[in-house]
C-alpha cells in the first residue's frame, strides 16, 4: 500500500477535492467563464509524477499568390486546366492534428466579341463558378478585359498532422467555350486558416 503525503500547500475544498494553496496564498478567484468548470484543461499526473496540462491550441494563416503569363488563347468547348493553384502548409502544433480551412480567388481575363454569342466559364476545385454570354449583336461592343473575382472556401481538405506539412492543389480551368471566346491570363490567391487543438 502506497503512502500519500499532503502538506499544508493542500486543503480540502466543499467537495472533498484536494485543492493546491499556492505560494502567497492569493486569493480565491471565481470561475470567469460561461461554460461549467468541467469543461476547463484539467491537471494530470505523468509517470514520473510531474504534473502537467495539455498544451495550447495553435491558429496560423498563411497567403500565397500566382498568374499564368499573359496569353491570347481560345476558350476550348471542353474544360481545359490552364493553371493550378498551390500552397504548402505546415502545422503550427507539433501536438495535436490541424484543420485546414483555404479559401481560393480565381480571377481569370476573358474576352467576348460581339455578334456570335461568344461564351466563357471558369472552373476551379471542380466546381464551375461562373459563365458569361455576350448576348451584343454584330457591330455591337466586345467585352474585352472581362473578369470577375471570385472566391470559393474549401471545406473538405484534408487535416495536417502532428508537427507535418502538407502540400493542397486546385486545378482552374476555362471550358464551354463558342462563338470567338478568348482567355488572356488566370490570377490566384490562397488564404488557409490552420486551427490545431481547436476542434
Amino acid at each position: 500500500m502506497a503512502t500519500v503525503c499532503v502538506g499544508p500547500e493542500f486543503s480540502p475544498d466543499e467537495q472533498g477535492r484536494l485543492r493546491l494553496r499556492a505560494c502567497g496564498n492569493p486569493p480565491e478567484q471565481a470561475w470567469p467563464y460561461p461554460c461549467p468548470p468541467v469543461q476547463g484543461n484539467p491537471l494530470r499526473i505523468d509517470p514520473d509524477c510531474g504534473v502537467w496540462v495539455p498544451p495550447r491550441a495553435q491558429a496560423a494563416r498563411v497567403s500565397v499568390f500566382g498568374q499564368t503569363a499573359v496569353v491570347n488563347l481560345a476558350v476550348p468547348a471542353a474544360f481545359q486546366v490552364i493553371e493550378t493553384a498551390s500552397i504548402t502548409l505546415t502545422n503550427p502544433s507539433d501536438c495535436y492534428e490541424a484543420m485546414v480551412i483555404p479559401f481560393l480567388a480565381t480571377d481569370v481575363d476573358l474576352e467576348l466579341p460581339a455578334g456570335s454569342r461568344a461564351t466563357a466559364a471558369v472552373r476551379t476545385a471542380s466546381n464551375e463558378i461562373l459563365q458569361l454570354t455576350n448576348p451584343a449583336p454584330s457591330g455591337g461592343t466586345t467585352m474585352g478585359a472581362t473578369h470577375v473575382d471570385l472566391v470559393q472556401p474549401i471545406f473538405d481538405a484534408a487535416p495536417i498532422p502532428a508537427g507535418g506539412t502538407k502540400t493542397y492543389t486546385w486545378n482552374i480551368e476555362v471550358g464551354d467555350g463558342a462563338g470567338n471566346a478568348r482567355w488572356r491570363a488566370a490570377r490566384w490567391q490562397v488564404h488557409a486558416l490552420m486551427l490545431a487543438g481547436l476542434t
